[in-house]
């Protein structure tokens, strides 16, 4: 059984969780290494990933995989997944996987997203993050667990935090 893993912790370790009004239409990320983008996003993963989680120790970030997520009339959020191939993930645990989310503001990307994904889920399942209605012109991450259970993350004007949640 194939496995993806996702679902959004807080960096305070406050689990967040929410649900996507009914009628909202939601789209799935597409995911590409990070070494194919933007140079700048690039290194700016690299400044934050070696202060966040490993200092000491060299991790070729290009390897992580980034979504641009957008819909009509809101910016782009850079979702960024630090989960590397292979068994070497020191941003990786019992909690999830390290995400960031990055906007651009006057030329250079911002971290608008610090959590944890973790959400264990078969395969042919809805995608466990989608992009739905769009708050202060960046849209809200829908989550959905294999539990059926459903969180949503929105833009406040400074960070995603979390709207709802439904059990």
């Amino acid at each position: 059984m194939k496995i993806r893993f996702l679902q959004i912790i807080a960096s305070s370790a406050v689990w967040m969780s929410c649900h996507a009004p009914a009628g909202v239409a939601s789209v799935a990320p597409k995911w590409e290494q990070l070494q194919s983008t933007n140079s700048a996003l690039l290194e700016q993963v690299e400044r934050d990933y070696t202060h966040d989680i490993a200092p000491d120790t060299p991790m070729n970030v290009g390897q992580m995989q980034v979504s641009k997520i957008s819909k009509s009339n809101s910016q782009v959020l850079y979702l960024v997944n630090t989960r590397l191939p292979g068994d070497n993930n020191p941003s990786c645990g019992v909690s999830g996987c390290l995400f960031y989310g990055y906007v651009t503001q006057n030329d250079r990307f911002v971290q608008v997203l610090n959590g944890y994904l973790n959400d264990f889920q078969v395969e042919n399942a809805l995608p466990t993050i989608q992009a739905s209605q769009i708050k202060n012109h960046l849209p809200c991450l829908h989550l959905t667990s294999a539990k059926q259970q459903s969180k949503e993350l929105c833009y406040n004007g400074k960070t995603y935090q979390l709207e709802r949640l439904t059990k």
